[in-house]
């Protein structure tokens, strides 16, 4: 018997973690799930399967029980002092946002890459410009380096203790062995089962000028770049976005909703409130147009679900979620060269979607995967008897 102890935030995709690890055979899961004090009803977790923590003292005493076999920590979102304190084996489920950086930014993470195009970019810096004078920033500077130094020596350190990495896609697992070469691979994915969602979904008629943009309240969504390049088109389009994940940046929702009354062309709605998987499946299925303006790894379950049910899939070029779909063989398209006011003349042909859907269904297959996930905690369960 292998126990993992889980280490989450309140996050709408931590139930299918649950449900998937319930099923594996002589694997114990104990789930524990951030939260304010006090708190006793989860938002978004709704499995009755979990413990709340609310204080890192807490935590490491429950982590460095002996009865733990491992420790998975779902995104690296605790203090890396924390994490340093950890002492069983630790597998790391990366998101994106704690292995990608942006050029600009203080802390290098494992890549380090422009991630804004250069629309958002200067609306990211006129809003830091807006937030603190040059002369606080001046006073700070000096104490702000010393701190970040610390940081980026705690990060390296937790990339190198790391033993084990379960990585969206393979790319990400190759660059992190160069800094870690005794880190193995963890066969571990957030699995929703989005073939079942076809089920209800797959031949609802598109609306073929009404495009889904994006997945988060994140700037490296590029909106800014991308609606006013809708916008230059000069047709009548309407656009969803989605912002309630996570809504935690009003001020980017409020520069950006400022910046959206320019946009005359274009009827722009901003999902700030959070809704259920189902409903919100069934909002963007009418979209015949989905774009994703990430540089780095990032809205995949969006991405899958819209190649799945049909969706003409526009990404950047330097994209590296464009390079790697492109590889596998899905039908996809350029911002920069195919969005033009023909793309939302006609869907994307019948053929195109059969094979993407064919390509999705394979790499997606949950049996398979649970199968995987089951062989790898057999194996680390025998290799340490």
């Amino acid at each position: 018997m292998v126990q993992i102890l889980h280490i989450c935030m309140d996050e709408k995709f931590i139930d299918d973690a649950i449900a998937m690890f319930e099923e594996l055979k002589n694997v114990r899961s104990i789930f524990l799930i951030l939260s304010t004090p006090n708190v006793k009803k989860l938002t978004y977790v709704k499995s009755s399967n979990v413990v709340i923590f609310s204080s890192f003292e807490e935590l490491l005493s429950i982590a460095n029980q002996n009865k733990n076999d491992l420790v998975m920590i779902h995104s690296l979102f605790l203090p890396y002092h924390i994490v340093l304190k950890i002492k069983p084996p630790i597998i790391w489920s990366t998101w994106g946002y704690d292995i990608y950086s942006d050029i600009a930014a203080p802390l290098k993470k494992i890549f380090s890459m422009s991630l804004y195009k250069p629309k958002t970019r200067a609306l990211l810096e006129k809003k830091d410009e807006n937030k603190s004078s040059r002369l606080i920033k001046k006073f700070s500077s000096i104490k702000d380096k010393i701190h970040n130094l610390k940081e980026q020596q705690k990060y390296r350190q937790i990339v190198k203790k790391t033993s084990f990495f379960s990585t969206v896609i393979p790319y990400e697992f190759e660059e992190i062995k160069q800094i870690n070469p005794k880190a193995s691979y963890c066969p571990f994915h957030y699995f929703s089962e989005p073939v079942r969602s076809l089920k209800t979904s797959a031949n609802k008629p598109f609306t073929t000028n009404r495009i889904l943009l994006g997945n988060s309240n994140d700037p490296t969504n590029n909106h800014y770049d991308i609606l006013e390049k809708l916008n230059s088109l000069n047709k009548p389009l309407e656009v969803i976005i989605p912002f309630s994940y996570p809504f935690n940046d009003r001020d980017y929702y409020n520069h950006l909703t400022k910046e959206t009354k320019n946009f005359k062309n274009l009827s722009i709605t901003l999902l700030k409130d959070f809704i259920e998987r189902d409903q919100y499946f069934q909002l963007i299925d009418s979209c015949s147009t989905a774009i994703f303006g990430h540089i780095r790894q990032q809205a995949v379950g969006n991405i899958i679900y819209s190649l799945m049910t049909g969706k003409k899939v526009f990404f950047y070029e330097d994209s590296i979620l464009f390079r790697h779909y492109q590889n596998m063989g899905y039908t996809l398209f350029s911002i920069e060269n195919d969005l033009n006011d023909e793309t939302f003349e006609t869907e994307l042909p019948p053929e195109e979607q059969e094979k993407n859907k064919r390509i999705c269904s394979e790499e997606w297959n949950y049996s398979q995967q649970l199968k995987e996930l089951q062989l790898f905690f057999h194996n680390l369960e025998h290799s340490n008897k």
